[in-house]
């Protein structure tokens, strides 16, 4: 390719060396050129690579990569994670409430509306998840949001192309829109809240500056001389890859749900059996439910399409292969987790192109996680009140969004496993994949808690099962509409 040797990778154990190696094996030439997809000026790519130039006119060889990815991990994770989780929640159950409250203007309270559950989810969990990043005060300036977010999304591919805009006018000019929404963000901040007052108060989350995260990086940005436009580009990233990854796959969850109605129920009783005595919802334990874990492990695997990618540093041999320096390594994950002799070997499991909920569950007899009787029981929904979800400060959400549900981990299990990579891996493992789990999770309870929903049948049958947009990279969306029925839930019963 170009010159140079590409290495695709379907051996999961030599993948999983590869990952252990980022000295020999290193991702930052992909992060540098999706932030030059994206219109960062290349003074600040080089930055972003080498480092400030210092008095000899040189960086100092270590760029800001290493320190940006040191920060993301304490940054989605641990005391960090909570706020951002419950602001996730508070703007998504405020954005579900005033949509249903205008629509219910027009009609009786407690009446069928007819949708689009695709658009729909989209929609809400979008408005709700830049603020948890970004902060509220933003969409006051961004009316356009949802339609700008997924316009540039449906070019992201094109942009990492590095085509003159000329060549791709839609795209370019779409990347134009979202980058001049941040460096608005960043001036309308700045107008209401100095950013050093916000610094020294240090808010988990702030309404201008939005998570602490963005701050820390704002702050280096500023300490390295990254231009205005070039913070704006590298805000845009962070922004983008946390919306275009949780977001479809919290889509697909629910599509999945609303289609089998026995999933459905099990699914509202795990969410009733998290539910503590004062009548709040322990986020925690829901997370790390037998079913809801395997339903989100499964959502990742058949519907995120995110290779792993790394460049060859120095020529070396490893398990009994040579890469050549200057190579690319290409590890392809949906492939992997796609593969029939690792997840439906023999026809002994239900076939890996097809979903199946309980794919990452070993069977235990009626353990204390309800993987028995009680959890396949018939659940009367009528009986399953609206869940409170509160999320206290100071709490601890340990559940890792790649860990096994339950305790029975057996040795095929954890070999499967291998070949599941929907958050890459070694150093470049998405350190956001927690705050992801937990946004689908919180959403599948606002959502089902809220609403009563069926599946317009006609409108199935017109249109199709939806189908993984396979022209999306991440988490492939749903290709079509999926039409429901929707009311809210008259009481909390």
């Amino acid at each position: 390719m170009a010159g140079n040797y590409l290495y695709t990778v379907f051996d999961t154990k030599l993948a999983s060396q590869i990952d252990r190696r980022p000295k020999l094996f290193t991702f930052d030439p992909i992060v540098l050129l999706v932030n030059k997809a994206f219109g960062a000026p290349q003074a600040d790519l080089k930055i972003l690579e080498k480092g400030p130039t210092g008095p000899n006119g040189a960086g100092d060889g270590q760029g800001l990569i290493p320190e940006l990815h040191r920060q993301h991990i304490p940054g989605l994770s641990g005391i960090n994670l909570p706020p951002m989780v419950s602001k996730f929640n508070e703007v998504l159950t405020a954005s579900l409430e005033q949509a249903f409250s205008m629509k219910e203007s027009h009609g009786s309270s407690g009446t069928w509306k007819t949708l689009d559950f695709n658009e729909f989810l989209m929609r809400h969990y979008t408005l709700a998840s830049i603020p948890m990043i970004m902060g509220t005060r933003l969409m006051e300036v961004w009316p356009q949001a949802y339609e700008d977010l997924w316009e540039f999304d449906s070019w992201a591919l094109a942009l990492t192309t590095n085509l003159p805009g000329i060549f791709i006018p839609e795209a370019a000019a779409s990347r134009s829109a979202m980058v001049s929404v941040l460096e608005r963000w960043e001036e309308e901040a700045t107008k209401h809240r100095k950013f050093e007052d916000v610094e020294s108060e240090d808010p988990a989350w702030d309404e201008y500056w939005g998570a602490r995260l963005m701050r820390q990086r704002h702050r280096t940005f500023l300490n390295n001389g990254i231009s205005k436009r070039g913070r704006a580009v590298f805000h845009l990233s962070l922004m983008w890859a946390t919306n275009a990854n949780a977001i479809p796959a919290a889509t697909w969850m629910l599509i999945h749900c609303v289609l089998d109605p026995q999933l459905y129920g099990r699914v509202r009783r795990a969410i009733a059996l998290s539910q503590k005595q004062d009548g709040t919802l322990d986020i925690g334990t829901l997370a790390t439910n037998k079913l809801i874990k395997s339903l989100v492990l499964e959502v990742l695997r058949l519907y995120v399409s995110s290779p792993s990618v790394r460049l060859v540093l120095e020529t070396t041999e490893l398990g009994g292969y040579m890469f050549r320096k200057g190579g690319t390594i290409f590890i392809p994950g949906r492939e992997l987790q796609t593969d029939p002799d690792v997840w439906s070997p023999d026809g002994t499991f239900v076939d890996a192109s097809e979903f199946w909920a309980e794919r990452f569950i070993d069977k235990e007899p009626d353990d204390d996680e309800n993987t028995g009787a009680e959890i396949n029981a018939d659940t009367k929904l009528e009986n399953l009140g609206g869940q409170n979800v509160i999320i206290e400060t100071g709490l601890t959400l340990s559940a890792d969004a790649m860990s096994i549900p339950g305790k029975a981990r057996s040795k095929p299990l954890r070999e499967r496993m291998y070949s599941m990579r929907p958050f890459g891996g070694g150093t470049s493992f998405c350190p956001g994949r927690n705050l992801a789990m937990y946004e689908v999770v919180v959403g599948m309870v606002a959502i089902l808690s809220a609403f009563d929903i069926e599946v317009d049948k006609e409108a199935l049958a017109s249109n199709g099962m939806p189908q993984p947009n396979t022209n999306l990279s991440g988490t492939m969306g749903p290709d079509r509409p999926f039409m429901v029925r929707m009311k809210k839930r008259e009481t909390a019963e």
